[in-house]
């Protein structure tokens, strides 16, 4: 998160098989948490491969 910049959070839902919720339960994983960290990893992979894309097309650019 940038920095100076407030934190609001705000709530998402989305739909798991309940056999999922079960085994979810029987762990000790703070599962928000979890989520909020591989959300924020992912999104920062994908934002890197998007730049590694522009990067490529300007070398095509170039290269012709």
């Amino acid at each position: 998160m940038g920095e100076g910049k407030e934190r609001m959070d705000i709530t998402i839902s989305f739909r798991i098989p309940e056999y999922l919720k079960s085994e979810m339960d029987k762990v000790d994983i703070n599962w928000s948490e979890f989520l909020r960290k591989n959300l924020e990893e992912k999104i920062g992979l994908e934002k890197l491969k998007n730049v590694w894309s522009e990067i490529d097309a300007m070398k095509d650019l170039i290269n012709r």
